[in-house]
């Protein structure tokens, strides 16, 4: 089984955090000793804490920007087709959503993408392979995430994530708002169309490419919905509660003992 990339990259911060506590303590075991002290906690804690903060803030900028600029770089190389099918024309006139361009790709694709200002793709493989209903269901899903600015907020979560190595409670919650995020994309569409076209575009999409079709993501929670079956709880893992709340102390010892370090080696 291979490891998921995320948990490569905690115990890559495991291994380097504990190297930099370890070398703390054997260098400067004076110092470190009186921090540990309780008169010093206070001052401790915010040698720790705010370089963390700091750490954590620029890093999640930088690697916001990054995955922004790369979805940017990834849909700018999709090809564009010459004009809106007659069909997708149609739907996107009886739905009402704005925004729309279509891409040259016999896949049926949809998805919303854009930062600054959001918009539809759909590929022709999408017009051909859906009928009327079943397309206006996929627009109508699209317009929800639209309205919501969803590419911008789920790439904020998603670099959040990623930079929260040592609080795996950030990927979980990542990933429970996507579904959240799913599921009132739905809501919306079944408003307009009701269950039979957005179970049948969901069933299509999701039996095809679903690599391609972002309509198609978290297929189980959707079709409960559909059914009006009562969503299953989610509730994180005990471990990942566990080591979410030895992550933070962790990371920020390691934060604390890093500025201990180069202060006195400027200072020497």
């Amino acid at each position: 089984m291979s490891l998921h990339r995320s948990h490569v990259q905690s115990a890559g911060f495991i291994a380097a955090g504990t190297a930099i506590i370890a070398g703390t303590v054997a260098m400067h075991p004076t110092v470190v000793q009186q921090a540990l002290q309780p008169s010093s906690w206070p001052g401790t804690i915010v040698l720790g804490v705010l370089p963390l903060a700091g750490v954590v803030l620029v890093a999640w900028i930088a690697r916001l920007a990054f995955v922004l600029s790369r979805a940017a770089r990834t849909v700018g190389r999709l090809p564009r087709a010459e004009r809106l099918p007659a069909r997708l024309r149609s739907s996107v006139a009886r739905t009402g959503v704005e925004r729309v361009q279509c891409i040259s790709s016999s896949l049926p694709i949809a998805f919303c993408a854009g930062a600054r200002r959001p918009h539809v793709i759909v590929s022709e493989g999408l017009a051909e392979q859906l009928d009327d209903r079943e397309l206006e269901a996929v627009l109508l899903h699209e317009r929800q995430h639209l309205r919501e600015r969803e590419p911008v907020v789920r790439a904020a979560c998603e670099a959040a994530a990623q930079v929260l190595v040592f609080f795996p409670l950030a990927r979980w919650w990542s990933r429970r708002r996507i579904e959240q995020a799913e599921l009132r994309a739905d809501q919306a569409a079944l408003c307009r169309v009701g269950p039979r076209p957005v179970a049948a575009a969901l069933f299509r999409l999701g039996s095809t490419v679903p690599a391609a079709a972002a309509f198609a993501g978290d297929t189980e929670l959707r079709v409960a919905q559909l059914l009006g079956d009562p969503l299953p709880p989610q509730r994180p893992a005990v471990w990942m509660v566990a080591v979410s709340l030895a992550g933070l102390p962790f990371a920020a010892a390691v934060a604390g003992c890093a500025v201990l370090n180069i202060g006195l080696l400027l200072g020497a």
